[in-house]
């Protein structure tokens, strides 16, 4: 099922609290979860389902930092709003560290929380926008063929292009028009956008922590720094290299 509307997800064990935010979500028009439980809301849960978390830290069968981490283990994008009559100084650092969106006291205020959850539920769209763009990316790579996969797995690390020609044993022409073709596919303008999606690709390898080359010069065709943009590389007319 696809889910489109977001949904406010209040998980508080105190009655009083919950039913006060799920009174202010609903005057939103938005669409509103209540909980008594952590473990509820986590059996409960669909990841697919967009909107934000606004949690109580003491909750009676979890801490509300535990329900962050699961959902952080478990890779969902949901943001987390905490609103809490426990907060120390501590709690609130260890809750923003780990990405709670937001951190508010209780009693609250309507107009705090009220932009609180926009910006929580703001905040979802555009994770899952990201997301869905870089699974159309993967879909995308997974049509190079061998010879420009291989010329990617060293360009997303930020390898310029005389270094992965001598390291494929093959023409810095040859890398060039590979990388036109890589472009093309991923339907990207030039190798600049490239840095977020090898980011993705290579993860927290520690050669994409200082790009240099092609993810850190100019737009334009640099052999040393290995910059490659489509529009003028298409123009040489180099001629289709498998």
């Amino acid at each position: 099922m696809i889910h489109t509307e977001p949904t406010v997800f209040i998980v508080d064990s105190d009655a009083l609290a919950r039913n006060a935010v799920h009174d202010l979500v609903c005057r939103m028009d938005l669409r509103c979860r209540t909980y008594s439980s952590g473990l509820q809301f986590l059996r409960e849960y669909d990841r697919s389902m967009p909107g934000c978390l606004v949690c109580e830290i003491r909750v009676l069968d979890i801490s509300g930092l535990d329900v962050q981490r699961r959902l952080a283990a478990e890779r969902a994008p949901l943001p987390v709003v905490f609103l809490t009559a426990h907060a120390t100084v501590a709690i609130v650092v260890r809750a923003l560290c780990e990405g709670a969106v937001d951190f508010l006291e209780k009693p609250f205020r309507e107009d705090n929380l009220w932009e609180a959850v926009q910006n929580a539920v703001r905040l979802d769209q555009s994770r899952r926008e990201a997301l869905r763009e870089k699974d159309q990316i993967t879909h995308r790579l997974r049509g190079l063929t061998r010879g420009e996969s291989a010329v990617w797995q060293l360009w997303a690390c930020g390898q310029s292009i005389p270094s992965i020609a001598e390291r494929l044993k093959i023409s810095t022409r040859t890398v060039e028009t590979r990388q036109i073709r890589i472009l093309r596919k991923l339907g990207i303008q030039t190798s600049l956008d490239l840095l977020p999606v090898a980011v993705d690709a290579v993860g927290d390898r520690r050669d994409v922590a200082k790009p240099h080359g092609q993810l850190a010069g100019r737009a334009s065709i640099d052999r040393e720094r290995g910059v490659v943009r489509l529009q003028s590389l298409q123009e040489t007319g180099y001629p289709e290299i498998p």
